[in-house]
């Protein structure tokens, strides 16, 4: 905690015929972070490089080809707890080939059946829906002695196709409606098909051609229409629970020949990492002191002891000292605190050689958050949304479920110290105060919150440039010691001049305004002191006068920044405050319904509004928090690094 994970440089040098051992050692262990190690090593650089990363068609065709059949299958590819499988890729491939075309013969099944029953159900909305008739609808010349039509009428043309049909002996029989346009059958006499076509013409009619287009059917199919549909839907659910029962009999086998593939894959990257010698390679690597041991009896049991391993530490390194290489970074913090990792390492990386903020984040968030969403029913939804999603999620995305569950438990925290349960406030004791009852206590609260978080940063600084042996800058930076004493000495020169005492001055009342000028001239100096102590020529890297302007710029820059940073906690206890207002609005609209409305009105809106306020709201105080850490906190201690720590498992696994 605090510090990442110890990390140690494993080289080891072994027989080429080892190779293969030796990569499967790796691989099976895990944990190394493989690197080239002429990026380490100068003499390393000479060597010449072994093996080539790229994916041959080959087996890019094959991965591709199961990646899709698993697609079909909608099976995940996991490989945890997997092995792979270890025929060779002739006897893998006809059996995958097998699979592949018991997948596509259902396939073309399911999807022929899925283009008859779309054509047919579109078929059955134009229609409307046929009713049984008691005879077969046929073409217009069908019949010896009558014309019969069958077409779709605009609703709004069915009275005008009545009216000049009403000379005429007809049957016009409306079949169904759908969309605005019904269907009907229309049949008049032989001798009466002018007057007929005439009528229909006039109202937009649009005849149906049985036999041709999508009206492709026979008699029989359209009076069964409605069970053709139903056979065509129980086909279309057939061939999806057919695709599940290959896939469950098949998918650990197809898994598992994926994993095959990303293992060679994987084999292949760390041979192109390899440096060789005519008879000799080189393997190198990053590897968690914890796992050391483990890995290093590894690699001497592939080799059966034929090989030479140098353990080193990162600090022994020359391009790692003179910041050429970066040690990977792995952040080792209990359970407990591992959840606000995932906030660490939404701002970066910490480097190697600094100290990891986490613990602290972790506090300091659920304190800010609690503060501004502070309501003991509203902490219980947040609470009860992180539990289902710890018990829902797996692997590394429960972490974002724990978190969610520990800001819940932040927010009911503060709601028994409000005294507030969804909005009420009378039902609960109140342990602390009430926020908008206390607004200057809560803001001066809030204030020396924001005092304390900017002294944290401070040390932090500190600590990370004494860890770096530079000193000189842990004492004299603004976020240094003379920094520290600057800040300490404005706020209690405020607060003396804000809250005058009464009586003489202590000694350290009359010593404050020498200690501030004394700090302001160290820091306004702090460059010429550095590199003077440093053991630099030039005290001002770009001339006296330059450097001068650019200290007077820098202090000025340096008092603002002080002075806001602290000021921009008070957004924390504004933000209470919104909650509190918005619960306030809540209530008074529910209030003033329940005067004109049923009571089950009001008492839905106090649940539409509380829904509200919990998304609103959450969403808005998360963002607040994250936002308070990175650029009030972070900003002044942390120390990016660009190499986060990646094993061979992650890569295989991933």
């Amino acid at each position: 905690m605090f510090i990442p994970e110890k990390m140690t440089q494993i080289q080891a040098v072994f027989h080429k015929h080892d190779m293969d051992s030796v990569a499967e050692a790796v691989i099976r262990d895990g944990n190394l972070q493989i690197t080239d190690a002429g990026d380490l090593e100068s003499w390393a650089s000479e060597l010449s490089r072994f093996g080539t990363e790229e994916e041959t068609e080959a087996a890019r065709d094959r991965r591709e080809r199961i990646e899709g059949i698993l697609k079909d299958l909608a099976v995940e590819p996991k490989f945890h707890g997997l092995e792979p499988v270890t025929e060779s890729w002739e006897t893998l491939d006809r059996r995958i080939a097998e699979i592949a075309g018991r997948i596509e013969s259902v396939k073309i099944e399911k999807e022929a059946a899925l283009k008859d029953l779309s054509r047919l159900e579109s078929l059955k909305a134009r229609l409307g829906g046929i009713p049984d008739l008691g005879f077969a609808l046929e073409g217009r010349d069908a019949y010896s002695y009558l014309c019969v039509e069958t077409g779709r009428v605009s609703d709004k043309n069915l009275p005008v196709l009545n009216d000049r049909l009403a000379p005429t002996l007809h049957l016009l029989l409306p079949l169904g409606s759908s969309k605005g346009k019904t269907t009907v059958l229309a049949v008049a006499l032989k001798r009466d098909r002018a007057a007929l076509d005439a009528a229909l013409a006039e109202a937009g009619f649009e005849p149906i051609e049985w036999g041709k287009g999508e009206y492709a059917l026979t008699p029989e199919e359209i009076q069964g229409l409605d069970a053709k549909i139903s056979a065509l839907r129980g086909a279309v659910q057939k061939a999806g629970v057919s695709i599940l029962e290959i896939g469950a009999a098949h998918g650990p086998f197809l898994r598992s020949a994926l994993f095959k593939l990303r293992k060679e894959k994987l084999t292949h990257r760390i041979f192109r990492y390899f440096r060789k010698t005519d008879h000799t390679f080189l393997l190198s690597g990053w590897v968690p002191a914890a796992h050391q041991k483990d890995f290093v009896r590894g690699i001497r049991e592939a080799t059966k002891g034929r090989c030479v391993v140098r353990e080193i530490r990162p600090e022994d390194l020359l391009s790692v000292r003179e910041g050429k290489v970066q040690v990977p970074v792995r952040l080792k913090n209990p359970a407990l605190v591992r959840p606000f990792e995932l906030l660490t390492s939404a701002y970066g990386t910490p480097s190697y050689t600094s100290l990891d903020p986490t613990p602290l984040v972790g506090l300091s968030f659920l304190l800010m958050f609690g503060v501004m969403f502070g309501d003991v029913g509203h902490g219980l939804v947040l609470a009860l949304i992180g539990g289902l999603l710890l018990l829902k999620l797996k692997g590394e995305s429960r972490q974002a479920g724990l978190l969610i569950l520990y800001a819940g438990c932040s927010s009911m925290v503060f709601g028994f110290l409000f005294g507030s349960i969804f909005g009420f406030e009378e039902t609960l004791p109140t342990l602390w105060l009430k926020p908008m009852e206390s607004i200057s206590e809560l803001f001066k609260t809030l204030i020396f919150f924001g005092t304390g978080m900017l002294t944290v940063s401070i040390l932090l600084n500190m600590g990370n440039k004494l860890k770096k042996g530079q000193w000189p800058i842990a004492v004299f930076n603004k976020s240094g010691i003379i920094g520290l004493v600057f800040y300490w000495s404005g706020i209690f020169m405020a607060m003396q001049i804000l809250s005058p005492s009464a009586g003489a001055k202590s000694g350290f009342q009359k010593a404050l305004p020498i200690l501030l000028a004394t700090a302001f001239v160290l820091l306004l100096l702090q460059e010429p002191i550095s590199r003077f102590l440093m053991g630099k020529k030039k005290l001002f890297h770009e001339g006296a006068v330059t450097g001068m302007m650019e200290a007077v710029m820098e202090m000025l820059e340096t008092f603002l920044g002080f002075l806001a940073n602290t000021v921009s906690f008070i957004r924390v206890a504004a933000f209470g405050l919104a909650h509190v207002g918005l619960f306030i609005a809540v209530f008074e609209l529910s209030k003033g319904v329940q005067t004109v409305a049923h009571g089950s009105v009001s008492l839905l809106i106090m649940v539409i509004g509380n829904i509200g306020i919990i998304m609103l709201e959450g969403l808005v105080v998360t963002i607040q928090s994250v936002r308070l850490e990175f650029y009030e906190f972070f900003t002044r201690f942390f120390e990016h690094g660009n190499n986060p720590y990646r094993p061979v498992r992650t890569e295989l696994m991933s």
